[in-house]
């Protein structure tokens, strides 16, 4: 677990976030004028998985349960295609939502009942790391729900470190609607507090986890913050609850939560550069980096277009996506740092 953690938090690296399930990559090739259909998802992730040098700029891919099964690239398993490059490879293994005590509002993450045959699964075909989504609105959520969210969550983390792999934990606080910063970031505390909390009462070292977590951000239909307010917000959840000391998570991971491009990447430039400000109020020790889904695949998808001719243009949108990620993460206009140039063939 330990060589995964470090594969994942490489200096100036991120996440790949491609772990939606097929209703959802369909939604999101209707949303585009494309016909959705198996094989057009397919062709869409070996666009994607193919980019040349991918592993620059990316530490770790989350696939789906049915990619990770069953998708190839080249006549290889994408699994493997992406661990011969040097990339950490996890799965989704939640089973999605349902509603929560008949609400209409609060939903319960599922799948607690088949997770351990899974990991046992996915440990042996070569996964390294697993990931879990709960989803808490920022407004109507009263305390018995987040236990139980919390606990489930724990339960999740305990099971998936039994196989030896790494979870990521994933409390999202949804940014929508016109939500303040204020009560955004105290739903984030109240939220992250529950879910170490729980942890804890189990005896499940949050520090052999991975946190995913939202910014402490205004709601979308709002303007964006500033990217200074939004870092600092953050930041001091975090070390309110105590996330940076040695009893908080190995690491932590940004979600874009439906932000643009631009101001996804905005977020994680500032926190990172204000947390390495050491001696300061907002100075904070854990790794920090991004995994991203919509804000880094979103040019490609639309440069893709559905159209195998198109494939090269996309993976150069792509690249660019990641390279102008990275560097704004590094907070300098430097070349990412060069990877071994192979394509995953094994």
């Amino acid at each position: 677990m330990g060589t995964t953690l470090q594969t994942i938090f490489q200096e100036y690296k991120g996440i790949l976030a491609a772990d939606e399930r097929p209703s959802s990559m369909d939604k999101r090739l209707e949303s585009r004028g494309i016909e959705p259909s198996a094989e057009m998802r397919s062709r869409y992730r070996h666009m994607l998985f193919s980019t040349p040098n991918l592993e620059r700029t990316i530490s770790g891919v989350i696939l789906s349960e049915d990619t990770f099964a069953d998708h190839s690239i080249e006549g290889v398993p994408t699994r493997d295609y992406l661990k011969h490059m040097g990339i950490a490879v996890g799965v989704k293994v939640d089973e999605g939502l349902e509603p929560y005590n008949g609400s209409d509002v609060l939903s319960i993450t599922t799948g607690l009942e088949t997770l351990d045959k899974k990991c046992a699964q996915y440990a042996k075909e070569g996964a390294a790391f697993t990931k879990w989504r709960a989803v808490i609105p920022v407004t109507g959520v009263e305390d018995a729900f987040l236990a139980a969210m919390a606990s489930n969550m724990a339960t999740y983390a305990q099971t998936v470190l039994k196989h030896n792999l790494v979870p990521i934990v994933e409390p999202e606080v949804l940014l929508k609607g016109t939500n303040t910063i204020d009560e955004v970031a105290a739903a984030l505390e109240r939220t992250l507090e529950a879910v170490v909390h729980a942890l804890r009462d189990i005896n499940c070292n949050p520090h052999q986890c991975i946190l995913k977590t939202s910014f402490a951000a205004t709601g979308l239909d709002n303007e964006p913050l500033s990217a200074d307010t939004v870092a600092e917000r953050t930041l001091a959840v975090f070390k309110k609850i105590g996330l940076d000391s040695d009893k908080g998570f190995y690491g932590i991971v940004f979600l874009s939560g439906g932000l643009s491009s631009e101001t996804a990447i905005s977020y994680i430039q500032r926190i990172r550069a204000i947390a390495e400000q050491r001696g300061t109020e907002f100075s904070f020790g854990p790794p920090l980096t991004f995994s991203y889904g919509r804000a880094l695949q979103d040019p490609a998808l639309t440069a893709w277009d559905g159209k195998d001719e198109n494939a090269y243009t996309a993976q150069i949108a792509f690249t660019q996506t990641l390279q102008h990620a990275i560097k704004k993460y590094k907070g300098t206009e430097d070349i990412p740092l060069a990877g071994n140039g192979k394509r995953g063939v094994a």
